[in-house]
C-alpha cells in the first residue's frame, strides 16, 4: 500500500513537472503587480478594469513551461454588504501568446476598501487553489464634488456689500483630468456667474453677487466639458451661508478709572454698515454695583431717555442726571469710522464718591443691531471736580526759575565745642 502511495506522489510530481503549475497575479507585464486598485462612481466604463496576468512554471527549477489552451480569469472580493465597495466583476480569457489583459467590471458602488484576489480553474495547468493572487486592495471612492471656500468662519463666505460683485474660491475634491470643467453655482439671494476649471487645477474662483441684506445659501457643482469625471447630478458640494460682512461697534478703552468730573472715550465701528450712514444714540448712567453687569450685557441705550423726575424741595423743578454725554448722537459712514465721545457729569459733590458711570451707544438706523457699552469707575472727592477744560489762562513766564521754600527746614545749631587739648565737654558731639 505504501508502494502505491509513493507511486500516486511520484505521478503527480512528474505530472506537474511536465504541465507545471499555473499562476494568476494582479498587475500588468512583465511582473508588475499592483497592490491597490481605486476608482470613483463616475470611472469611465472603460477604465473599470482589473489588470491581471498569467505564468505557469516548472515546479522543480521554476522554469517558463507553455500554457496550453484558453485560461479564463476571474476575480472575487473579500468582503460584500452595505458599506463596503462593490461591483459586478466579469471574466477574461487569456492564452500562451496573450498572457495579459484586463477583468472587467461594472456597477461600482462606493465604500470601505476591500481585498480583491483573482484566480482561474482552467484545464490542468491552472486550479483556484495554487493559482490565485495575493490580495490587492480594491476600493470605489464618491464622485468628485465641487466645494465653496468659506472665508473665515466656518461655512460662511463673508460679502462686504449688497448689490456688489464678490470673487470666491471653490474647490474641486479631484484634480481636473482629461478635460475642464465648468462650475455653476445656485442660490436664492444670489447672482453667481459661471467659471471654469482647467485640467490639472483644482481650485477656481467665481463671482457672485448678494442681492438681498439677509443671509442667503449657495451651493456649487462641476461638469466635464467631455468626459465623465465630474457630473452635474453627483458632484454638488455641501452649502455655505453668504452673508453681509456684520459690523462691530465698540468703545475704547473698554474699562477705565478716572478721578475727575469728564473723561472721553471712542466710540469705533470696524466696517461701514452698507447703505447711507449709521446713527448711533449714546448716554452715561449712574448705576449702582449690582446694576452694572445688566447694563453691559443689555446696554441702556435701547430704552427709552428716563424721564427726570420732581426734587424734593419744588414740585415743578426737575433733576438733572449726574452724568451725561456732551454729544449724544454720532453719525458714521464710509469716510468716518470713530467718533469722539465725552462724558460729563452734571453736577458737583458735596462729599467724597466712588460712582460706577456705563457709558452706551446704539444704532437707530441700518440694518444690522449695534450695541455696545463700558464701564468707568470715578472717584471724585470736593476739591477735586473742577472741570479744567474751563478754566483761564494767566500769563505765566516758566522759563524763569522759582525758589520755594521748604516750610519744614529748621537750621539746627552745631554744639559749641572746647577743642582745647585737653578738655572734655560732655554730650558734645565734636568730642573724641
Amino acid at each position: 500500500m505504501a508502494g502505491k502511495t509513493g507511486n500516486v506522489y511520484c505521478s503527480h510530481q512528474l505530472l506537474a513537472h511536465f504541465k507545471g503549475i499555473g499562476k494568476v497575479y494582479i498587475g500588468t507585464l512583465p511582473n508588475n503587480t499592483v497592490s491597490s486598485l481605486s476608482f470613483n462612481e463616475n470611472s469611465a466604463l472603460a477604465s473599470l478594469v482589473i489588470p491581471v496576468f498569467i505564468e505557469n512554471k516548472n515546479p522543480v527549477d521554476n522554469t517558463d513551461v507553455p500554457i496550453t489552451g484558453n485560461i479564463v480569469v476571474g476575480c472575487e472580493l473579500s468582503t460584500s454588504g452595505s458599506g463596503f465597495s462593490s461591483a459586478t466583476i466579469q471574466t477574461v480569457t487569456l492564452t500562451q501568446a496573450n498572457r495579459g489583459g484586463n477583468v472587467q467590471f461594472s456597477a461600482p458602488v462606493k465604500g470601505q476598501a476591500v481585498d480583491i484576489r483573482c484566480f482561474s480553474d482552467s484545464g490542468l495547468q491552472f486550479n483556484k487553489t495554487e493559482s490565485i493572487s495575493s490580495p490587492s486592495s480594491f476600493t470605489i471612492v464618491s464622485a468628485p464634488t465641487v466645494s465653496i471656500c468659506p472665508t473665515g468662519t466656518k461655512d460662511v463666505v463673508a460679502i462686504n456689500s449688497q448689490n456688489t460683485q464678490y470673487t470666491f474660491n471653490v474647490r474641486l475634491s479631484d484634480v481636473v483630468t482629461g478635460s475642464p470643467v465648468t462650475i455653476t453655482c445656485t442660490g436664492a439671494g444670489l447672482t453667481f456667474l459661471t467659471a471654469t476649471a482647467a485640467i490639472d487645477f483644482r481650485e477656481v474662483q467665481v463671482s457672485v453677487t448678494l442681492t438681498v441684506n439677509t443671509p442667503a445659501t449657495g451651493t456649487c457643482r462641476g461638469q466635464s466639458q467631455t468626459g465623465g469625471q465630474y457630473q452635474t447630478a453627483n458632484s454638488l458640494g455641501p452649502a455655505v451661508t453668504f452673508q453681509l460682512v456684520q459690523p462691530v461697534v465698540a468703545l475704547y478703552p473698554q474699562s477705565l478709572s478716572v478721578a475727575t468730573t469728564s473723561f472721553a472715550t471712542i466710540l469705533l465701528l470696524t466696517s461701514p454698515v452698507p447703505g447711507s450712514a449709521t446713527t448711533f444714540r449714546c448716554r452715561a448712567d449712574l448705576l449702582p454695583l449690582a446694576s452694572v453687569q445688566d447694563a453691559l450685557q443689555n446696554p441702556l441705550c435701547r430704552a427709552a431717555t428716563p424721564t427726570p423726575g420732581p426734587t424734593a424741595d419744588n414740585a415743578t423743578d426737575t433733576v438733572t442726571p449726574e452724568w451725561g454725554i456732551l454729544t449724544p448722537e454720532v453719525n458714521l459712514d464710509n469716510s468716518v469710522h470713530h467718533a469722539l465721545l465725552k462724558a460729563t457729569r452734571n453736577v458737583g459733590v458735596s462729599a467724597s464718591v466712588q460712582e460706577n458711570v456705563v457709558v452706551s451707544c446704539c444704532n437707530t438706523t441700518g440694518p444690522f443691531t449695534l450695541e455696545t457699552a463700558i464701564l468707568a469707575h470715578v472717584s471724585l472727592s470736593p476739591n477735586a471736580t473742577v472741570d479744567w477744560e474751563k478754566s483761564t489762562d494767566i500769563n505765566i513766564n516758566f522759563t524763569t526759575p522759582r525758589t520755594i521754600q521748604n516750610v519744614a527746614f529748621v537750621e539746627v545749631a552745631p554744639c559749641p565745642c572746647d577743642l582745647t587739648g585737653g578738655v572734655c565737654d560732655i554730650n558734645c558731639c565734636c568730642d573724641t
